[in-house]
């Protein structure tokens, strides 16, 4: 793969990143329930996808150092657990869960994960350089 298209697919990345970090803080401070659970594992699931696809985008589209990406991991990490306590705000109408946030980290654990393997299989894909 090209530089001109690994900067694109990063760029796009990026992008998607700032949309998709915007969606859940949306969702996460809505007031009352954004969605009621069907069954007890899908508002986890659905915890923990959000915040895999956070991960990823963030691990795919900075990865200039490994210094970056445990800083991205740890900003995640603190916004994760930032959104579920303001989601205990009384304005919010919702509440905090300990649950919710171990979801959300397992996620962002399991982007990082994903992200390695991306990298060894795609590693063109992927340069290790600034853009």
């Amino acid at each position: 793969m090209s530089i001109k298209y690994a900067n694109l697919l990063v760029l796009t990345i990026r992008l998607l990143f700032l949309l998709t970090l915007f969606l859940v803080t949306v969702l996460s401070l809505w007031p009352g329930s954004a969605h009621p659970p069907t069954s007890p594992w899908s508002d986890k699931f659905g915890h923990a996808m959000a915040y895999f696809v956070l991960g990823l985008q963030w691990q795919l589209g900075w990865h200039v150092s490994v210094r970056n990406q445990l800083a991205g991991l740890g900003f995640l990490l603190l916004y994760s657990a930032g959104m579920e306590l303001f989601q205990g705000l009384a304005i919010i109408g919702r509440t905090a869960s300990v649950a919710d946030m171990i979801a959300n980290a397992s996620g962002l654990l399991l982007a990082a994960g994903f992200a390695l393997v991306l990298r060894f299989i795609l590693p063109d894909a992927f340069h290790k350089k600034k853009y």
